[in-house]
């Protein structure tokens, strides 16, 4: 065969060689990436507490709003990939969580924590809105980008949803109360408004000592509770908080701030009991809230560690036959507390300073007349006095005593009473009884506590300090 013909053979040969290199070189590559995402989102958001939502530190992260799972099923790597998102209305387009790259099979997670504006907290009912996410990557051949979205609703800045544990899996009791620690976002020492009343308080019942032991914060606890006994306000309701499993049950609540509790002058079991960890809080003690099945109550510490807790609806209302002595609404909160630490009763023990140092935060204050408010507290305060000093008096002793008989004859047959270290004695119906028993249980919490007796119902009594 001629050289020439050979060469040419030959470079054909090299020719359909490279192409089909060329070709299996094509069929062989690695395909494109492929990002493929899963979007979770929270079916509400509770604007009274949109501070935890922001912030990844409040209660190890459980707050966030949107968690996006992107993973890299395809055959290359996904380079530059960038998410950024936007709640219309609320906030604006985000500066891009950036991933340089995400290898296949690789996971990549990512939540987000809104910064959520204050006037979220201009809310009143559930309303409905959106989260949109936006992607971009490059998927080893050619930039990719697309935008996703999500539905959740705001709930008005007075609800409370208890949990967020779909019904069909709460499993017990505490799981009604996933969400307890946001309750601390209900706490609004720092309002003023509850410092105003705080200061009416104060003032009226002659100033607060420091919480620190059992005397002081007994003593604090006692001027509140009588303040509150004294200017009328009222228990209004006896759901406190929810009590059963199962679909009949409702772990979303209204519940109004403290600081609309003081201007109604009444509340709900854990309205009053919020209030009266403001009120404890604001005087210096550490404030606990008691979440048990349906009720709530508050719990105050003394910087000693002493813990007293108070029945705070004792003060009286619709759901009552009539106001609880101070002592009497402390042994039943103490007795409540000590049920529940020894795990007799299910419950809860909200810490609040806690949650609030880890970013579950009292909402912003919307400003009010506090000059208005300054009146309204007098005119309660006047009115109690004026109702006091109305009351007959004993004779020369200028010390106003309930109902006394004109006719000194008629108390033939009263018990009587001698106030130890005085001249004084004290005469009390013969159908009361002293509370001897109940006298020595509550001593030792409050040693101020002289004597006490009352009728068989608990509700009509008198005390001594």
């Amino acid at each position: 065969m001629p050289k020439q013909t050979t060469l040419r053979l030959s470079g054909v040969a090299c020719l359909t060689l490279s192409g089909l290199l060329a070709t299996l070189s094509v069929l062989s590559a690695p395909e494109a990436g492929e990002l493929e995402h899963r979007l979770v989102t929270k079916p509400t958001v509770m604007t009274v507490a949109y501070k935890a939502y922001g912030n990844e530190q409040a209660a190890d992260g459980k707050y966030w709003l949107a968690r996006m799972v992107l993973s890299n099923s395809g055959e290359q790597s996904l380079e530059d990939v960038a998410v950024s998102y936007r709640i219309p209305e609320y906030v604006d387009w985000t500066t891009p969580k950036t991933f340089p790259e995400i290898l296949p099979g690789q996971t990549a997670v990512l939540p987000v924590y809104p910064k959520l504006p204050t006037r979220v907290t201009n809310i009143r009912s559930r309303t409905p809105t959106e989260i949109e996410f936006k992607l971009s990557y490059f998927d080893g051949e050619q930039d990719q980008e697309y935008v996703t979205s999500r539905d959740f609703e705001f709930r008005g800045v007075t609800e409370i949803e208890y949990t967020s544990i779909e019904s069909d899996e709460l499993l017990s009791w505490h799981d009604m109360y996933d969400n307890a620690e946001l309750c601390a976002a209900f706490v609004t020492d720092e309002d003023p408004v509850v410092r105003q009343y705080m200061g009416e308080i104060s003032e009226t019942m002659g100033g607060f000592p420091i919480c620190s032991d059992q005397k002081t914060l007994a003593t604090v606890m006692e001027s509140i509770y009588s303040y509150q006994v004294a200017t009328g306000m009222k228990y209004t309701g006896n759901k406190g908080v929810p009590e059963k499993l199962g679909d009949s049950v409702s772990t979303v609540q209204s519940v109004r701030l403290p600081r609309d509790v003081v201007y109604q002058n009444s509340g709900l079991c854990i309205e009053l009991a919020m209030l009266w960890a403001a009120l404890g809080q604001g005087a210096g003690a550490k404030a606990y809230l008691a979440l048990v099945p349906g009720h709530c109550y508050p719990v105050l510490a003394a910087s000693d560690g002493t813990l007293l807790a108070i029945e705070s609806t004792g003060i009286g209302g619709s759901n009552l036959g009539g106001t609880m002595e101070f002592s009497k609404a402390v042994e039943v909160g103490n007795k409540q507390l000590a049920e529940l630490m020894q795990g007799a009763t299910p419950g809860v023990l909200v810490d609040v300073a806690l949650h609030q140092s880890r970013g579950i935060r009292a909402p912003e204050f919307e400003a009010v007349a506090l000059a208005d408010l300054a009146r309204l507290l007098d005119e309660r305060t006047a009115k109690a006095k004026a109702e006091v000093s109305n009351r007959p008096t004993t004779p020369g002793s200028g010390q106003p005593v309930p109902n006394l008989p004109a006719d000194q004859e008629l108390l033939a047959g009263w018990n009587w009473f001698n106030v130890e270290g005085t001249n004084a004695s004290l005469p009390y119906p013969p159908h009361y009884q002293a509370q001897i028993d109940e006298l020595y249980e509550i001593q030792p919490v409050l040693p101020v506590l002289n004597f006490m007796a009352g009728d068989r119902s608990g509700l009509n009594g008198f005390e001594v300090y």
